[in-house]
């Protein structure tokens, strides 16, 4: 299938799912909100098709060692060999833990986001400072073979915050580390280097991890840390060993943007008594000692999935006939959400569905137990929760409008995969180069314009 080809199929999904959602609704008013929301649909694409012709000017690319003096390292990952690493350390976390009940290990793998790292993680560090005295934090940025101006953002962030305590990772190797898994292993590696010192200075303090996407905000109000609203909530539960934040979204998008987060508004979830079943991985939090010693296999997919399995593998509920969705070993935390940018582009979002089922195809094959059917099971209900919620709304509701039109295109998208149309490297080739909430539109006029003033100058 050439890409001309794909790009017509996909508006014939587009087309087929706007007709399903048309079928389901009954006045006038709901129709013409639904044309409104297809024209912007239509309009994105037409962008995005524009916009694969134009990649972003990159900032110039800045190293670790350019800028301050690294320790070099290197680390034996099992099934992907040596790794290369250069380390920067702002702080010595040993005389930080002295008087604390708790230390808070944040990872942040970050790769391209040099534009927007700066902004996410003040958010994050004032989310942190929140906590109660008794529970310090470092950060670990794991930069993943850095394309831009990543490292000199960081630095930035540091050396106007010089009170906290931070380390900055940086991967240069051959190998495509695109996802989270090497620079989590890497990450905890280092962690696990400096527990003895650790110990020695605070025998009875209690380590956890903290895995942070770089591209979602927590969403909490007040003065409660959203980080603490994990601990909170692995602390209430015995049988639990990892919590994540529910990925949420503002409604106040537009177009394809909007169509994405129809089904994940703060809103909704709360109106569902139990928590949602899968975890997040852009916000999850768990005791360093349930984190698998050996790191995260290379050759898993995906760092949600198989974070959920391994520890519902190897920490099953005592009552292994069956068990409730408060006896997992990992699942969301209903108390807490983060805002994500939803997919702007079409073939973002279809490639996310079509990866997720990918993972899903793979855990299954590779795991035969009973436990994660019913695991997979927990999850449809608590999709089919939040569904009969929606579907119950006024017809002239656009949140129930978008999710119509929402399921009906993923449904298409989950068949064109079955059939074995659509391949993951082939739709990841055919995603522009941009920000997951980036403004299809905005985004191209900018480039156009940013094109026009290199060619005068």
């Amino acid at each position: 299938m050439d890409d001309a080809e794909l790009d017509r199929s996909v508006l014939e999904m587009l087309a087929a799912a706007y007709n399903d959602a048309k079928s389901q609704l009954t006045s006038q008013k709901s129709i013409s909100i639904l044309d409104e929301l297809n024209a912007h649909i239509v309009n994105d694409f037409s962008y995005e098709v524009l916009l694969r012709q134009m990649p972003r000017q990159r900032r110039p690319i800045v190293h670790l060692e350019d800028r301050v003096s690294a320790r070099k390292g290197s680390i034996n990952l099992k099934d992907i060999g040596s790794i290369d690493y250069s380390l920067y350390q702002n702080f010595v976390i040993q005389s930080a833990v002295k008087d604390k009940e708790m230390l808070v290990s944040v990872f942040i793998p970050t790769k391209g986001n040099g534009h927007r790292i700066y902004e996410n993680v003040s958010a994050l560090t004032q989310d942190l400072q929140k906590m109660p005295e008794g529970i310090g934090f470092e950060i670990i940025f794991c930069l993943n073979n850095p394309n831009d101006n990543s490292a000199a953002e960081v630095l930035r962030f540091l050396e106007e915050r010089p009170y906290i305590a931070a380390r900055i990772l940086e991967i240069k190797s051959n190998f495509s580390i695109a996802d989270k898994k090497i620079p989590t292993n890497i990450s905890y590696y280092l962690v696990m280097e400096q527990q003895h010192s650790l110990r020695s200075v605070n025998p009875d303090l209690k380590h956890y991890l903290h895995f942070h996407d770089d591209d979602i905000i927590i969403t909490q109000l007040g003065d409660t840390s959203g980080v603490f609203i994990n601990l909170n909530e692995l602390g209430q539960y015995d049988a639990l060993k990892l919590t994540s934040g529910i990925y949420s979204t503002s409604v106040d998008r537009k177009g394809f943007g909007f169509l994405n987060s129809a089904a994940k508004n703060t809103s909704l979830f709360k109106k569902v008594r139990q928590p949602p079943v899968q975890i997040y991985g852009g916000a999850a939090t768990m005791p360093l000692e349930h984190f698998p010693r050996e790191g995260i296999p290379a050759g898993v997919k995906g760092f949600d999935a198989f974070m959920s399995t391994y520890l519902l593998l190897d920490h099953l509920p005592s009552n292994t006939g069956g068990f409730s969705v408060f006896d997992l070993p990992s699942r969301s935390n209903p108390n807490l959400f983060v805002e994500h940018p939803e997919e702007q582009s079409i073939y973002r979002f279809i490639t996310r569905l079509v990866r997720d089922y990918e993972y899903k195809s793979a855990v299954i094959e590779h795991y035969h137990h009973k436990n994660i059917e019913l695991f997979y099971q927990l999850r449809k209900e608590r999709f089919e929760a939040v569904k009969s919620i929606i579907i119950g709304l006024q017809d002239d509701e656009p949140l129930k409008i978008g999710f119509l039109f929402y399921d009906s295109f993923r449904k298409k998208v989950k068949e064109k995969y079955e059939q074995g149309r659509f391949e993951l490297n082939l739709l990841r080739r055919m995603q522009p180069d941009i920000d997951s909430n980036a403004d299809i539109k905005l985004e191209y006029l900018k480039r156009v314009n940013d094109s026009w003033q290199k060619k005068i100058n």
